[in-house]
């Protein structure tokens, strides 16, 4: 039994690693794909891999032990991680395409996108909160830390890009391109295909 028990645990130890790092290869190609743009992809990974450094921190603040069940929860922390940075760029460039205010702008994304995506990490949350009533000690754990690393997520995630928007210049490129997919003659030319 002992040998058995090493062995899961070596094999989880392995496997963490080539989890988290084909979920951060998927979501960052992902990420590029929708915004054309490497420091807006690079924001968010940084973002996402500060979040999953908290999940394995939480865990051990928690004295909770890496089993198969909170093996799945940084891999979970960076899916559920990079829509909260999609959806908070994107809605920052389109109020920044319509007033060119920072300030504005981003008083528009917590009012709008970040009330909506609060209240979908919550659900999520409270979801897998519902662990926590179950009678398996793993199972409990599992919901404990995932509960408690999603709604770190959405605040690390909101704080961390109001603070890049705010102090760096960002993300240009998308900007470029919301001009050119806004203007008349680019949807002239896509819709060619209709007639």
């Amino acid at each position: 039994m002992p040998y058995i028990r090493s062995y899961n645990s070596k094999t989880i130890t392995d496997e963490i690693g080539l989890f988290i790092g084909a979920a951060l290869l998927i979501t960052s190609l992902i990420f590029f794909f929708f915004f054309r743009s490497f420091r807006a992809t690079l924001i968010s990974m940084i973002i996402v891999i500060i979040g999953v450094m908290w999940s394995f921190g939480i865990m051990g603040a928690m004295g909770y032990e890496i089993t198969v069940l909170t093996a799945l929860v940084p891999t979970l922390m960076i899916v559920i991680g990079t829509p909260n940075c999609i959806f908070f760029i994107n809605k920052y460039h389109q109020e920044y395409y319509i007033h060119a205010n920072k300030a504005k702008a981003l008083q528009r994304v917590i009012t709008k996108t970040g009330t909506a995506t609060l209240m979908t990490n919550i659900t999520t949350a409270v979801g897998f909160a519902t662990f926590i009533a179950t009678n398996n000690v793993l199972l409990r754990e599992f919901g404990v830390v995932t509960t408690i690393n999603i709604l770190a997520i959405y605040l690390l995630s909101l704080l961390l890009i109001m603070l890049f928007v705010l102090f760096c210049w960002f993300c240009a490129f998308h900007l470029q391109q919301l001009k050119r997919i806004c203007s008349p003659s680019h949807f002239q030319g896509n819709t060619d295909w209709l007639q």
